[in-house]
């Protein structure tokens, strides 16, 4: 890109084909489809738009699965991964791999309450499960129910932070970052993101390694095999951009580049950075993924950052134009770009871009309160640090009324239900919104103002008796106080 810097703020058509096609190999299916090997045909991508009933005694998972008639079995809408866990059949019924369908089968754990989530609506293999129990110990939890949720080999099933009611993840302990020998959201493993003074770190063989790189306090010129130099701020993304951008490279940076969604627009501190650039008056794009598959296939990982290059490089030589923008150029205030990682990616077509507008989108509870047994308070918030020694929680002090009693704690978690987020009702989204967008596999670009929205003044509230300046058009109230 023909920028000079670019400042990166790390937070980290359905088809209506109504049969399967019987045919020789990959090579025989049309564009609108993929070849399923497991039983050597050609399945329309989506599925077919009325699929059809299955006998009586036997049933299909409940998303991204369907009866074919003519193989006789449940089939999937999209190409499932490489080693997928079986499919989660409704509660009461078992998948019976030799037949690929579900039967009715005998509940064998009456406690905790077993019961598929809801898929998200992007395409892919469902590959988690929603389970809800009363009980909160972490261990008991595993030795009742995780041994049920299969995934592949050298795979084990984890708990995905920040979401509610124990949503399942499939990742390899022995080579993943953030859960490094174990599932970090059950109090094992490591997180090699969080050694203090590491720099550069992986996760092998199921430990943590550091890398080449190193820590220092003060800035220092590049060493030989040295690429770039990282600061490591502790604040809020607005607060990282500003620092960036007017103390540490003041006058250098052209782009701020801000990575990793939070789960609400409006409170999300990807668009947060983003929206300091702008009021820097810097151009400025906030880059978020969209990651529906868990885990996220590897082949997924390049065409997305691919796609999310060209978008950038797109926008930087391309920047529109906003006459009343807050940056007072006449151009855009900052774009909000959305990546969806699903399969179609891989597709000859590939995902398709759009313009949409902001979805405006409500969300209730973000946080949940608890008392802590320990004096170590886990961290909270969607851009906190998730480290000890960075706490970002709420604490009350109580007492029983009369200044003498035990002193108790609050503590408030952040713990937001995704799941009207990761699988709306997708009818609800309006079309040529940035959800509608992501959930009908586009990627999304919307120009943003760096401002809070206002109601045009023909339908805000008008009250009786006020009085108007004809010339500015303002508007006073009349009232006795």
């Amino acid at each position: 890109m023909a920028f000079r810097n670019c400042l990166t703020i790390l937070l980290l058509a359905t088809s209506v084909l109504a049969s399967p096609s019987a045919r020789s190999g990959p090579e025989s299916c049309k564009q609108n489809e993929f070849w399923y090997q497991t039983k050597g045909c050609c399945l329309p991508h989506g599925g077919p738009s009325h699929p059809s009933r299955p006998p009586p005694n036997k049933s299909c998972p409940p998303t991204s699965w369907y009866w074919e008639p003519e193989q006789s079995c449940c089939v999937p809408t999209h190409p499932p991964p490489r080693n997928p866990p079986p499919p989660q059949c409704n509660n009461g019924w078992d998948w019976n791999g030799g037949v690929q369908c579900c039967e009715p089968g005998k509940p064998t754990h009456t406690t905790p309450n077993h019961q598929p989530s809801q898929t998200p609506h992007q395409p892919g293999y469902p590959q988690y499960e929603r389970i809800t129990s009363k009980d909160d110990s972490h261990h008991k939890k595993r030795s009742n129910y995780l041994s049920t949720f299969d995934c592949p080999n050298n795979y084990e099933a984890c708990p995905i932070p920040g979401l509610t009611g124990m949503y399942l993840e499939c990742l390899d302990t022995t080579a993943e970052l953030t859960s490094c020998g174990g599932c970090t959201s059950m109090d094992e493993g490591q997180d090699c993101t969080m050694i203090e003074g590491a720099w550069n770190v992986g996760c092998e063989a199921g430990s943590c390694k550091d890398g080449l790189g190193e820590v220092s306090e003060i800035s220092r010129p590049l060493r030989e095999g040295e690429v770039a130099e990282w600061i490591l701020l502790d604040g809020t993304p607005a607060t990282c951009t500003n620092i960036a951008l007017h103390n540490l490279y003041p006058g250098q940076i052209d782009l701020v580049l801000s990575l990793l969604p939070a789960a609400f627009a409006l409170c999300s501190g990807t668009v947060g950075a983003a929206m300091s650039a702008a009021l820097a008056k810097k151009r400025a794009i906030a880059l978020s993924y969209g990651t529906f598959l868990y885990p996220t296939p590897v082949s997924l990982h390049e065409p997305a950052n691919r796609l999310a290059g060209v978008i950038l490089q797109q926008l930087w030589s391309n920047w529109g134009r906003d006459p009343i923008g807050i940056r007072g150029d006449g151009e855009v205030d900052l774009y909000n770009v959305n990546i969806p990682v699903v399969h179609k990616l891989l597709s000859p077509e590939g995902v398709g871009i759009t313009w949409t507008s902001m979805w405006r989108n409500s969300y209730g509870r973000l946080f949940t309160s608890h008392i802590p047994d320990t004096p170590d308070i886990p961290a909270a918030g969607p851009d906190s640090d998730s480290s000890s020694t960075n706490v970002r929680e709420e604490v009350l002090q109580a007492n029983n009324g009369n200044g003498n009693g035990p002193e108790k704690r609050l503590v408030f978690k952040f713990a937001p239900d995704m799941a009207p987020l990761v699988h709306p009702e997708i009818a609800s989204l309006p079309q040529g919104t940035d959800a509608w967008g992501v959930h009908n596999d586009f990627a999304t670009v919307t120009p943003l103002r760096a401002s809070f929205a206002e109601p045009p003044p023909e339908i805000s509230m008008v009250f009786p008796g006020e009085t108007s300046d004809q010339s500015s058009l303002v508007r006073h109230w009349k009232m006795k106080l």
